[in-house]
């Protein structure tokens, strides 16, 4: 097979399709890929796989695979790098090949997120304006067609909250204002700023405000406007994969044959690893753990108030956070599983032991008090539903530096997110736009 300008990602003496690139051939810039040009035969090829962190075959469900992110990602960043980053050429990777749509508008609204988000950055590190420009390309490769107000949403969403005087400087914050609150700074009439401002509102967490009682005034606010949905999808689905810096190590093995092989084969080793192989950070760890567990939180809360099917945006995005929460969760699992921290049949007794909680138990099904018979009872109220953030962040460092108890409550969420996924009627009894309790 012969195929013209395609970008590849190999995997196991195989290529996949990752996207449709303009390069002459040879290597790509991007470590693990090559471009490939018309003549040229790639034994193996298959168009019908795309490629996911597990080396198989990527969910339908999966909106963005780790791969396709992290390229996004790497082109987003590489247009930050010049001393004076063209806002147009930002706008063009946001859109991914697509038409260019509100072009005017949007190249001005990049331009004051790269005024105001100068010199920031994001809490493991990458440039703080990556977040909102990703969170917009998200939505563009999940909407057929985005609207102005998605858009700019997306771009703008997180700026009430992370752009106040006190983080940007009061100089920096009054420039700020005068750009947006003049109507030719963003190209958009009176109108369309009042529809703006209020959904900039809406996305806003006021300081102290607990994170259940935020999301139950969005979904309020979003039975009329489904674009806030879109964007805070979106927002979560960015904050759930730009945990993962790294590319995996563990290579060789899928979450779900891991498994198999761990309970059916006899003689199974354990995980083999690859060359290269980075086990997250405490610090990586706990903020991974923080959005998922946040991101339950929302799908339940999305759930109950019936708006996980709001429009197909909606359900898309849903589905895809529920995914891209399952990859993460196995990417710790398998890391953690191929390191010596937990011997091999102590991995299958934790195994089935956690199989007992979430199916024969249906421990998943609701949020519990702690008991003596299993470890993860209690968990979710002791170690995640903590008010202070300080408390919450020494409980997620302790429950990371405690592997085997780690490795149960992965597997927990993987189980809880993919319940998500294979029962329309699921949520986690107990989460509740007023507050989380036991049942």
């Amino acid at each position: 097979m012969s195929l013209r300008g395609v970008l590849l990602w190999k995997f196991d003496e195989r290529y996949y399709i990752i996207k449709k690139c303009r390069a002459d051939g040879g290597r790509c810039r991007y470590d693990g890929y090559r471009c490939i040009v018309e003549g040229v035969v790639v034994e193996g090829f298959s168009v019908a796989q795309r490629p996911d962190r597990n080396g198989g075959r990527s969910s339908s469900k999966e909106l963005i695979a780790l791969e396709e992110y992290m390229i996004m990602s790497a082109e987003l960043h590489y247009q930050l790098t010049p001393h004076a980053p063209d806002p147009f050429a930002i706008l063009s990777k946001i859109f991914g090949g697509r038409e260019l749509l509100y072009k005017d508008t949007l190249v001005e609204a990049i331009k004051l997120l790269l005024y105001a988000y100068k010199g920031k950055y994001r809490e493991l590190g990458p440039e703080a304006v990556l977040h909102p420009l990703r969170v917009a390309a998200i939505i563009m490769r999940c909407m057929k067609a985005p609207t102005l107000l998605d858009l700019l949403g997306a771009l703008l969403h997180d700026m009430d909250e992370d752009l106040t005087p006190d983080q940007i400087g009061r100089e920096r914050w009054d420039t700020l204002q005068e750009l947006y609150h003049a109507n030719s700074a963003i190209n958009i009439d009176a109108e369309h700023q009042w529809y703006l401002g209020e959904r900039l509102a809406h996305y806003t967490r006021v300081k102290g405000q607990p994170y259940h009682e935020y999301l139950g005034l969005l979904c309020d606010s979003a039975r009329k406007m489904p674009d806030l949905l879109h964007v805070k999808l979106s927002d979560r689905l960015d904050n759930t994969l730009d945990t993962h810096i790294y590319l995996p190590g563990v290579t060789k093995y899928n979450f779900y044959r891991f498994v198999f092989d761990l309970l059916f084969v006899p003689g199974f080793k354990g995980v083999e690893i690859d060359e290269y192989h980075v086990l997250p950070t405490e610090q990586e760890g706990v903020k991974l753990l923080s959005q998922l567990f946040k991101n339950s939180l929302f799908l339940s809360i999305l759930r109950q108030e019936g708006l996980d099917k709001l429009d197909d945006t909606t359900h898309r995005l849903f589905n895809g956070l529920a995914v891209a929460s399952i990859r993460e969760a196995q990417w710790i699992a398998l890391e953690l599983f191929s390191s010596d921290e937990i011997l091999v049949q102590a991995q299958r007794e934790l195994v089935l032991a956690t199989m007992v909680w979430t199916y024969n138990q249906e421990g998943i099904k609701q949020v519990r008090t702690s008991t003596d018979e299993n470890l993860l009872d209690g968990t979710f109220l002791e170690r995640f539903a903590v008010d202070s953030k300080q408390d919450r962040t020494e409980a997620l460092s302790e429950l990371f530096m405690a592997k085997p108890q780690l490795a149960e409550v992965l597997i927990a969420f993987i189980a809880t997110f993919a319940k998500f996924l294979n029962d329309p009627d699921f949520y986690i009894e107990g989460i509740r736009r007023k507050g989380i309790q036991a049942v």
